[in-house]
């Protein structure tokens, strides 16, 4: 009798494409200014990383930097928004604050990404400041003991 063959699982990555509007010049032939041609490319997440399309809320203030990704801070969007605060830490703010008003959502991999902007400021000399973080995100933060490391400041 043969032996069973093992269940094998199909595997899937699915890469988010965004559509990207952009406005060029008036058709050669219009007469009128108003009628432009509109292109729509398609990027992925890391065609959008290198070409510097961010999906984060960026407001600086003197050395001061906020970031407000808006969105869950999952692995799904991780390297994007890691690319995002590399970016802001290379321009060395004495204080960068992530501003977590909407997120209902952080990851193993979401907390990774925080800690190691915490460590990459920390060489710098800067500093990592989390605000408005859901009441269930405030208390992993705080069971992790992350509160002693960085300011983490609740919603409300």
């Amino acid at each position: 009798m043969p032996s069973p063959s093992p269940i094998r699982r199909k595997s899937t990555f699915k890469t988010t494409v965004k559509t990207v509007i952009q406005v060029t010049k008036p058709f050669a032939d219009e007469s009128h200014a108003c009628c432009s041609k509109v292109r729509q490319s398609h990027y992925s997440d890391n065609e959008n990383i290198s070409r510097g399309v961010f999906m984060s809320t960026i407001t600086k203030d003197g050395s001061q930097v906020v970031i407000k990704p808006g969105r869950d801070v999952v692995a799904s969007m991780a390297n994007e928004f890691r690319a995002e605060l590399n970016a802001q830490i290379q321009e060395s703010p004495s204080e960068l604050v992530i501003d977590l008003a909407g997120v209902e959502m952080v990851d193993s991999v979401g907390i990774g990404v925080i800690i190691a902007t915490h460590n990459s400021l920390d060489q710098k000399g800067g500093k990592l400041k989390v605000i408005n973080i859901a009441d269930d995100i405030y208390g992993l933060f705080s069971t992790m003991r992350l509160d002693r490391h960085f300011s983490v400041v609740k919603a409300g």
